[in-house]
């Protein structure tokens, strides 16, 4: 099998970054680790967006 083309390699490094985060968030309740996977999720377009939420 042919290595990932570098576009998708660090996409798919992205997302597993995202998934590690938000394990992690989950397991110990931290917020700003929560947070910081947020921010990595490619889904959030705006921060400015996602912090609205957040205060809800």
């Amino acid at each position: 099998m042919a290595p990932f083309p570098e576009d998708t390699l660090r996409l798919l490094q992205l997302m597993k970054s995202f998934e590690r985060l938000t394990i992690e968030a989950a397991l110990t309740g931290n917020r700003h680790t929560a947070w910081r996977a947020l921010m990595l999720n490619p889904l959030i377009v705006s921060g400015e967006k996602l912090e609205l939420a957040w205060m809800r």
